[in-house]
């Protein structure tokens, strides 16, 4: 339409405000139900209980934005509004099928962990890397394809312009895999409790975004290699998400597998 600037971020918002309303519609009705009456105590309590969410779960969020989206700008920077465009086109198609099918898979994933943490501890960690090896059993083969035909995909179908950014999408593939495959199960740190340690994890990845391109740019790293650094980056911090979320999962399960044990001869010694 020629707005320019203004007509990206007004089409953003508009696009936002639609998704909040259609989400208050959804919800309105129970909303009304727990605010009618209000109990400030009540209120008071809830926040104490679920403190965690806002001081810990939220700043984690944030920072796992910022570090996906400061790429672009980052890219701006150091190479100007060309290469962060290609970049921009590699991130937004390599994002979708995580939309698409991750967001559901996480869905179903979070919802069987909550049973096993409930029903029988000892399947959660069998049931993590289950999930783990299915996402990687169909992600992996459309990462190879893209790692070693990126280049030629990007430039049939979106032209010889494009050549860069079929560079840039072949070195992001093991990028792309690994958050395909780790981020529908990194759920298991609602389930057991381990926001405090995303915390600490998301700190580390975000400063190491801007690590790892201000250190490619002071190389003299071209654009594709600078991506190329970034991707093996970001590989590496998924599969030690993945390291921590087994770690986080097998301790929680342990100790539920635990109490549980005890239990009985608690029981026992109170008839005796």
């Amino acid at each position: 339409l020629g707005i320019g600037t203004a007509g990206l971020i007004g089409a953003e918002m508009v696009g936002r405000l639609i998704g909040v309303s259609q989400a208050w519609r959804a919800a309105r009705v129970t909303l009304r139900q727990h605010l009618r009456p209000f109990h400030f105590k009540r209120l008071a309590k809830v926040l104490v209980e679920y403190r965690v969410y806002p001081l810990v779960s939220l700043p984690s969020m944030g920072m796992n934005t910022v570090a996906v989206y400061v790429q672009v700008p980052l890219l701006a920077a150091c190479y100007g509004a060309g290469s962060a465009g290609a970049f921009t086109l590699v991130q937004r198609l390599l994002t979708m099928p995580l939309a698409l099918v991750g967001q559901s898979v996480a869905d179903v994933f979070h919802s069987r962990l909550a049973i096993e943490c409930r029903d029988d501890p000892a399947g959660m960690v069998p049931l993590l890397w289950k999930t783990v090896l299915h996402l990687a059993l169909v992600c992996v083969p459309g990462g190879l394809l893209l790692l070693f035909a990126g280049e030629w995909l990007f430039t049939l179908v979106f032209g010889e312009a494009w050549r860069e950014a079929g560079r840039m999408a072949a070195c992001m593939a093991p990028a792309a895999v690994s958050q395909l495959v780790v981020s529908p199960v990194s759920r298991a740190v609602v389930v057991v409790n381990g926001q405090r340690h995303k915390l600490i994890y998301d700190s580390m990845a975000l400063a190491s975004a801007f690590l790892i391109l201000f250190w490619a740019k002071g190389l003299d790293f071209t654009p594709v290699r600078t991506v190329g650094a970034l991707s093996a980056t970001i590989t590496a911090a998924y599969l030690l998400y993945l390291l921590l979320l087994h770690w986080l999962v097998t301790r929680h399960a342990g100790s539920l597998t635990a109490h549980r044990i005890s239990e009985p001869s608690e029981e026992e010694d109170n008839r005796g």
